[in-house]
């Protein structure tokens, strides 16, 4: 779990679900290396609903004990062509959850592909209550035209662009267009990938909603994810 943290109020507000490999022999392994690989195996889908089920079932125990937070899971262009809405709802009601609790993200090129299918298949999701995202967004080659179309409600700036943030810089200038177009189209901006804290200042003065990265903390198992809201990173009140 890593945390996303609001940059007007330092609150915790929500979560993403991030999945590690550690093989007995090679240590861990970067998820950069094998979730491709399985993603073009038989195992991605079955692999993808147990990830849901463990975030889901980790969000309802949140819950229970009054901790509010949103959490996201990410998936892959290969499960929106899974009964991936019905996996949704089984597991939202199995673990009594809002559905506006848990956050679905994809990549921006998943998103471009099979267009028709993809969004009568986010359009499923958003009529149950999921939220949307569009991660690592900047790096795809989508039109603006077509991403007006996506019933998305957050933007996540990929962290290529806020590493090398600097006072006039150009990815300034682009960071700060990329936030306010955002808001334009109605979509709520998280900067991925946040190291120093002039970077979560500026980008808290350009108007960015949240942030996520090394600087507020780095992925954590569940028991340290719990430790570390107990420490003092505070959450939004619960719901």
């Amino acid at each position: 779990m890593q945390p996303r943290v609001d940059l007007a109020s330092g609150k915790t507000v929500s979560a993403e679900a991030l999945l590690r490999w550690r093989h007995p022999e090679l240590g861990e392994i970067s998820p950069a290396e094998f979730v491709p690989v399985i993603e073009n195996t038989a195992l991605a889908w079955p692999m993808t609903k147990w990830v849901l089920a463990t975030a889901c079932n980790q969000l309802g125990e949140w819950r229970r004990q009054g901790i509010a937070l949103t959490l996201s899971v990410n998936l892959a262009a290969s499960n929106l062509k899974e009964d991936v809405v019905g996996e949704l709802l089984s597991n939202l009601s199995l673990n009594d959850l809002p559905p506006g609790s848990l956050e679905v993200e994809l990549t921006e090129t998943s998103l471009m592909q099979d267009s028709a299918q993809v969004l009568a298949k986010l359009d499923e999701m958003v009529e149950l209550g999921v939220n949307l995202a569009i991660d690592d967004f900047g790096t795809g080659y989508s039109s603006l035209s077509y991403l007006q179309r996506l019933p998305v409600s957050v933007v996540k700036i990929d962290r290529s662009f806020i590493r090398a943030l600097g006072d006039g810089s150009r990815e300034q200038k682009l960071v700060h267009s990329m936030i306010k177009l955002s808001h334009e189209m109605g979509y709520r901006v998280v900067a991925e990938g946040i190291e120093a804290p002039e970077a979560a200042e500026l980008l808290r003065v350009m108007g960015c909603d949240e942030g996520q990265g090394y600087l507020f903390s780095r992925p954590l198992e569940v028991a340290d994810f719990g430790d570390l809201l107990a420490a003092g990173h505070p959450t939004a009140s619960a719901a």
